[in-house]
């Protein structure tokens, strides 16, 4: 959208300031930690620099399964979170759990990050929660019990161990 306004007879173009997305990331971060703290106490939600970008780091606790896991969620506001299990140490090369021990929670072909529309409150923090029920069940009975892809099929868009 274009301001055009006349002074002495010049007209002059304004341009609204377009902010950048690292910009905007900063005030996506911002209301994200809101939410979070407001929806879970159970939460430490931090910012911190990281390569030279804003980043907001989350740890939290889940109990629910009578197992006491702790986990890290990384998320910049431009690339989708990432998240890992801090403890209990996970059982040699579990399932749903990409190459750098991140959890794979969802498919991305199927279901990409959203920058601005997905939610670390709303999406990712009940997903963890879910992959934990999961593993554990996948720890007594031997099978994943969640709907789920082979990550052997695109192997150039899902980046896993297969």
């Amino acid at each position: 959208m274009l301001i055009r306004i006349m002074a002495k007879n010049k007209k002059k173009i304004y341009q609204p300031h377009h902010v950048n997305r690292c910009q905007s990331s900063y005030y996506l971060l911002l209301h994200e930690k809101k939410e979070l703290e407001a929806h879970y106490d159970f939460l430490d939600c931090q910012f911190k620099s990281i390569k030279g970008r804003l980043t907001l780091i989350v740890t939290g606790t889940y109990s629910q399964t009578g197992v006491n896991y702790t986990y890290k969620v990384i998320y910049n506001g431009v690339e989708p979170p990432k998240v890992w299990i801090l403890s209990p140490t996970l059982v040699s090369d579990p399932p749903h759990v990409y190459k750098d021990k991140s959890l794979c929670l969802y498919y991305p072909p199927e279901q990409h990050w959203r920058f601005g529309a997905s939610c670390l409150y709303s999406h990712i923090i009940p997903w963890v929660h879910e992959w934990i029920l999961f593993y554990e069940i996948w720890l007594i009975i031997g099978k994943w019990e969640h709907p789920e892809v082979d990550h052997r099929l695109d192997p150039l868009t899902f980046n896993d161990k297969n």
